[in-house]
């Protein structure tokens, strides 16, 4: 062999794996498009997952805020309930002490009771229910 057909020979070689590396880029970047292209959906479905869960968490703090105000609610509620039948039964002692003349141990019982929720309500003063 001489020394042209060596270097022809070479030169052939070399362009046969430089053709091959050019193909082989242009093949991978093919498959790259189409894998971009297939995970595409799953990309905007975890996005929009994403979004999804973050909107939950904000509705869950809502709820939980929400929750936490009816249960204080619930609970001056139930303070008011108290106070309006402590007043109801000193206002029905009072009556029947004004039409019977004689009703001192109704009378003693209500005031009882209303010194005793004062004073509950003095120890509970500050309280965050």
């Amino acid at each position: 062999m001489t020394e042209k057909q060596a270097l022809i020979w070479v030169l052939g070689i070399l362009g046969s794996v430089c053709a091959g590396a050019v193909t082989l880029d242009k093949v991978l970047d093919i498959i790259h498009k189409y894998v971009k292209k297939a995970q595409a959906p799953d990309d905007a479905q975890n996005k929009r997952m994403d979004e999804l869960d973050r909107r939950i968490g904000v509705l869950e703090q809502g709820q939980l805020q929400h929750t936490q105000a009816l249960a204080r609610d619930l609970h001056r509620f139930e303070d008011i309930d108290t106070v309006n039948r402590l007043n109801l039964r000193a206002v029905r002692a009072l009556l029947e002490a004004q039409l019977t003349g004689n009703n001192v141990a109704a009378m003693q019982a209500s005031k009882e009771a209303i010194d005793t929720y004062l004073t509950e309500g003095v120890t509970t003063h500050g309280d965050a229910r």
